[in-house]
């Protein structure tokens, strides 16, 4: 690995399982489901919440991330906010 730069691995099971009811709680109480997955290149994302207008929700998601650049303080900000979702939900095996 090159000098200044590092890797941060994200998986289904972090976001699925590991990180479910931290997620769901910041989301209340509109987001009542939730499944992430890492397909050829892309984030699938499906919601699942309700809404008093519409009622029960499901909206599907695609997203494709063309570049991912780091600019100024961006590398300082990330580390604040791992280390407080770290904080406000410790992972089994994290440090």
């Amino acid at each position: 690995m090159d000098a200044g730069k590092s890797s941060l691995t994200i998986t289904e099971d972090l976001v699925n399982s590991d990180l479910r009811e931290t997620l769901l709680s910041l989301a209340s109480p509109y987001l009542t489901d939730y499944r992430v997955a890492f397909r050829e290149g892309s984030i699938d994302l499906t919601l699942e919440g309700e809404f008093k207008a519409a009622g029960p929700v499901t909206a599907v998601f695609r997203i494709r991330i063309a570049d991912i650049r780091q600019t100024g303080s961006v590398r300082n900000c990330t580390r604040v906010r791992y280390r407080s979702i770290l904080e406000a939900h410790p992972l089994q095996g994290a440090r």
